[in-house]
């Protein structure tokens, strides 16, 4: 029985072309980015969070159409506030994904918009033997203190906060396929359990 949460076979059905594709695509926008940061530190030094990733996001989308310009299994789709790149296998299973910025600890963030929790979730999303469509985040890993996109993540997750599996990806040796696959542990909330019992002595949720 198909399970999302088995990374290996899900990384399988995707495919190192468009895996790939995501790397190059995120190591185009890295450039990108740099280049903006050297051309003008001071509007970067004056910009919210949210419009860097903008501007990241904006890049890696161009790049990956421009890297999977004519694949006939990929469908690029643009329908604002969303931009989802999705993949159909052979065997009718499909893969979407939504370019994010994952933090040291994989966490990502969004408007939480019912659309947004409905992808995050999979509630309402086919699932059929062999039909299902699986969401996934796609993007960079954010270094917050030196302002610089770093590795290539790819992650599935059950809940936007609830990492089952991420992996950082690389070309490899002269940007060759297949590409690498470094499996990232899921970082566990931490949790004050004298807190968490005071609270719930007093009548309050942990």
């Amino acid at each position: 029985m198909f399970s999302a949460a088995d990374s290996d076979l899900v990384l399988d059905e995707i495919g190192d072309k468009v895996l790939a594709a995501i790397v190059r695509a995120t190591n185009g926008a890295r450039d990108d980015w740099a280049e903006v940061c050297t051309w003008r530190p001071d509007w970067v030094a004056e910009m919210f969070e949210r419009e860097k990733a903008g501007i990241i996001h904006s890049r890696i989308w161009f790049r990956l159409q421009e890297q999977l310009e004519g694949v006939a299994n990929v469908n690029m789709q643009t329908r604002e506030p969303h931009r989802d790149l999705v993949v159909q296998t052979i065997g009718g299973r499909s893969y979407a994904f939504r370019v994010k910025r994952h933090s040291q600890t994989d966490r990502i963030s969004s408007y939480s918009t019912r659309s947004d929790v409905a992808y995050w979730t999979g509630e309402g999303m086919p699932s059929f033997p062999g039909m299902e469509l699986v969401n996934l985040a796609a993007g960079y890993r954010w270094d917050n203190e030196a302002n610089a996109m770093g590795e290539t993540v790819i992650s599935y997750r059950e809940g936007k906060q609830n990492v089952l599996w991420a992996y950082v990806l690389d070309e490899g040796q002269a940007g060759a396929e297949p590409i690498t696959r470094r499996p990232l542990e899921p970082t566990l909330p931490q949790v004050d359990l004298r807190r968490a019992v005071d609270e719930v002595q007093q009548g309050g949720a942990p």
